[in-house]
């Protein structure tokens, strides 16, 4: 992949890996930030309704709080993205507007989830035993 990606495993172990290098546990701290990324990575666009990204990860909190919490992830995840790429833009790699928050790196987004899904369509598609074989390896473990 490119340097300006960002490549999520969500089957089996979560791991996170930006422009090749893989973040540790230490760089996405707490259970929020990294559910929000996994939240947007199982969305095809990577993106979500932001009201709905602060109802399932802050639900107990008033729209203000949910907002004050939702800007404080995203900004650690912007610091753990910086880490790994020096010099690009990665703070753009994940915004929030008023209606929506995304998560876009210029090089993309892939998923394991992904293609463990589009290799198990082309084998059913095919019949063919080899490609079978091949989306069986990229089934790593149970989602999350």
């Amino acid at each position: 992949m490119n340097k300006n990606t960002v490549e999520i495993s969500l089957l089996g172990r979560f791991q996170v890996r930006v422009s090749g290098m893989r973040l540790n546990s230490d760089d996405i701290p707490g259970r929020k930030v990294p559910a929000l990324l996994k939240l947007l990575a199982l969305n095809r666009d990577h993106q979500l309704v932001r009201d709905q990204v602060m109802e399932l990860l802050w639900p107990g909190l008033d729209p203000a709080g949910g907002a004050a919490q939702l800007y404080k992830a995203l900004h650690q995840l912007r610091k753990a993205f910086a880490a790994c790429a020096a010099g690009s833009e990665t703070g753009k790699w994940i915004t929030a507007t008023q209606n929506l928050v995304t998560l876009a790196a210029p090089g993309g987004v892939a998923t394991d989830v992904d293609a463990f899904e589009q290799a198990a369509r082309d084998a059913l598609a095919s019949r063919q035993l080899n490609k079978l074989q091949r989306a069986a390896v990229l089934y790593t473990g149970d989602l999350l």
